[in-house]
């Protein structure tokens, strides 16, 4: 299940008919649990968070989407670039995020995608988006 205090409009995430969909709204509502208590439950584009998962990063997916990358021996080096950006129209030239083919020197495993040379492990395509407005101050677009 997605954490859903963690998405934000314009994030992509794997919708209910298994298919990649992009977060257009947010909202609470209000419910009540099997005993009868007052809760809240989470809506992503109108359906239950429950229906939701995570887009996973992966090399392929990071491919088909065009962004640039660099390969040596031991890691691969995806660069997201200003191009990326919605209104690319500061200084900031965007994010690197870093795929690690085995172990390397620091123990973080193979197969991981990290950014910050380890200080974020990047799981998904959320995370992703999360990390470069967080770091150029514009959203990154990704067309699926």
């Amino acid at each position: 299940m997605i954490d859903v205090l963690e998405l934000q409009l314009g994030n992509w995430i794997i919708g209910p008919d298994s298919k990649p969909v992009q977060v257009n709204r947010l909202e609470v509502i209000d419910a009540v649990d099997s005993r009868k208590r007052p809760i809240k439950k989470w809506l992503v584009n109108g359906l239950l968070t429950t229906d939701f998962k995570e887009l996973s990063l992966t090399i392929d997916l990071l491919e088909e989407l065009g962004f640039p990358y660099e390969e040596t021996e031991d890691e691969i080096i995806f660069l997201l670039e200003k191009d990326n950006m919605a209104k690319p129209d500061d200084n900031r030239s965007g994010i690197t995020v870093t795929y690690l083919k085995k172990q390397n020197e620091k123990g973080y495993d193979a197969g991981d995608f990290q950014f910050c040379d380890g200080l974020w492990h990047v799981r998904a395509i959320d995370d992703l988006q999360r990390l470069f407005i967080m770091f150029t101050g514009h959203p990154l677009e990704i067309h699926l």
